[in-house]
């Protein structure tokens, strides 16, 4: 019995360093890009259509000036639940620690929740992009936050008369260069 338990053990390890080896790889692979901004996505990623709205604003949003960790591309093999857990946190804390920015993408769960605390604590430059009314009523997380992006005008009316959110939103009716004006803007401020 304990041959078995050893040899599953064994194989939980081997798998965890494999997992973590591939992500230090693809890390050290985006870091060839020095000159560009490394982003974190942030962002619900349990069903295949988070994922593919996560894909799709990423794509509107970043362009080839930044470099973007999108968790839902790291595949982790699944065994079982808890080393798959043990797997994600570990590379998502290595991405994050990598990043030199977090985009927070709404509607978000507590697992994002933990990100964007985790990158306050590491100084990071967090960004929000909320898409519903929900999220904003989230006080730790919006205080957190450096910038928040919004394109729904009901949203900037809630934010703009927050004021823990009035000086740090942006309205944006195009996604698209949005996210450069408001790096610029920050950095420029800097």
């Amino acid at each position: 019995m304990h041959t078995k338990k050893k040899s599953l053990f064994l194989a939980l390890s081997i798998t965890f360093a494999v997992a973590l080896t591939l992500a230090n790889n693809v890390i050290a692979n985006t870091e060839k890009k020095q000159e560009q901004l490394k982003v974190y996505f942030s962002a619900k990623l349990s069903k295949t259509e988070y994922q593919e709205i996560n894909t799709k604003i990423s794509n509107s949003i970043f362009n080839d000036k930044y470099n973007v960790f999108l968790p839902q591309d790291f595949i982790i093999p699944k065994l079982d639940n808890s080393f798959v857990e043990k797997c994600a946190y570990y590379v998502d804390k290595e991405a994050i620690d990598w990043a030199d920015i977090v985009f927070l993408r709404s509607p978000y769960g507590k697992d994002c929740s933990w990100e964007v605390g985790y990158a306050k604590g590491k100084n990071k430059f967090l960004v929000g992009f909320f898409q519903d009314k929900d999220s904003i009523n989230d006080s730790m997380v919006t205080s957190s936050l450096d910038v928040i992006i919004t394109d729904n005008k009901d949203i900037m009316t809630a934010l703009k008369s927050d004021k823990r959110t009035k000086d740090k939103c942006f309205f944006a009716t195009k996604l698209e260069g949005c996210f450069d004006k408001v790096i610029a803007n920050f950095y420029s401020k800097k």
